[in-house]
This record gives structure tokens, sequence and C-alpha cells, in this order.
């Protein structure tokens, strides 16, 4: 069914408001006015050209080409290698054995093998019973054990390297077997005493001592 009928005619309360131009001025001058309104936008911070040193290797690499493939791929490959060597320590030892041009096996017929000096060894243990009879087993054990890093220095010829931990002298291919195991011991007991928190008793100074006594002295 078609709506037939008039719409009804707009009364004064449903007619828009006038508007007045003189308040929309004063109400966008006040806006204007605001600080806390931004208007304009910031021109844009002026890139600083690259020095002149790297642009300079950019146009050497550009000229490389593809020789820069197998350069990077290589800087790569030797880093790998760098960080295998790093984190086993026997081979570490080797590389560093090689680096100093030391032979890797030592000729045991000719005397090469490790043996701490006997008045050294004693004046060692006299220093180090001190500690223990006072009580202090851990002391004594670390002191037997750097006293024998320093013999080693000492055996080899040159300064062992700063970045050799105890572990990593103790598995040195040119370190007889016999001493081996006692230094391997000793380095377990400073371990347990430094890093564990396990502190060290009388019976672990006298196996520490009974193991250093019988590869210096020959002594149970």
């Amino acid at each position: 069914m078609a709506f037939q009928g008039r719409l009804p005619e707009e009364s004064a309360d449903t007619a828009p408001p006038e508007v007045d131009p003189a308040a929309i001025a004063t109400a966008h001058d006040a806006v204007r006015a605001d600080d806390t309104i931004q208007f304009d936008l910031a021109d844009p911070p002026v890139e600083e050209p690259p020095p002149d040193w790297l642009l300079a290797l950019f146009n050497w690499l550009s000229e490389l080409g593809p020789v820069w493939r197998v350069i990077f791929w290589g800087l790569i490959v030797l880093a790998v290698v760098a960080l295998i060597v790093a984190l086993v320590p026997p081979l570490r030892a080797w590389v560093l054995d090689r680096w100093t041009g030391r032979p890797r096996d030592v000729d045991e017929a000719d005397g090469g093998e490790w043996m701490p000096e006997q008045n050294r060894a004693r004046a060692l243990l006299a220093d180090a019973d001190a500690l223990a009879q006072a009580g202090d087993y851990d002391a004594a054990v670390h002191l037997v054990l750097l006293r024998s890093i320093d013999d080693i220095e000492a055996w080899r010829g040159d300064r062992l390297a700063p970045a050799l931990t105890a572990r990593d002298i103790a598995a040195a291919p040119d370190l007889p077997g016999a001493a081996r195991g006692v230094f391997e011991r000793l380095v377990a007991a400073v371990e347990r005493s430094l890093f564990a928190g396990h502190r060290l008793g009388a019976t672990d100074w006298e196996n520490a001592r009974a193991d250093y006594a019988a590869i210096a002295l020959g002594t149970p």
C-alpha cells in the first residue's frame, strides 16, 4: 500500500542552528594557539653520509664480485674450526703444541717425563702439611695442585697458555700416564672444593698427599 500524505513541515525547533562564522573563527584560533597540539610535521632528520672508509670497503667488495663469496664462506669455516678447537681441550692442547713447535710425543727414554724435583717436592709437602695440620685441607690440596702446575711449566720450558685450564693441562699429550692420573685426581679434588662447595677432609688430603709423594718421591 502506497503511503499518501504530506511530510510534516519543519518547525522552528527542528531547524538546524545558524552558523556563526565569528564563533568558528574564535574556536579555530583557540585550537591553533594550543601548544600541546601539533599542526606542522617536523622536517625529517638529515642522514649523515657513510664514512669514506666504509664507502671504500663497499667499493672494494663490489669489485671482488664472486670472489667475495669464497672469502665469506672461508671466514665462516675458519670461525667454526676455531670454535671446535676452543671447546675440545685435547684438541686445543694439540694445536698449542703444534703452534709453539713442541713435538706431541716426548721420548721417555731420554728422561722426557715430567717428574717434580725432589727438594721442591719435599718443601711443598712440608708447606701443605702445615696447612693440613691447621685443619685447612682445601688449601693444602690446592697448594699441591698450584705447585704442580708450576713444575709442569718448568718441565715444558715454556709458559702454559693462560687459556689452559687445569683439565686442559691434565689432557696434554706429553704428560706421562702416571703423572696424568695424579694430576687428574688433584684437579677433581680442587674442583669439588671450589665449585661444588664440598669441603675436603683429612682423607681427601691424605689421598692427595700419597698420590703426589708417589710420583715425586717414589714413596707412598
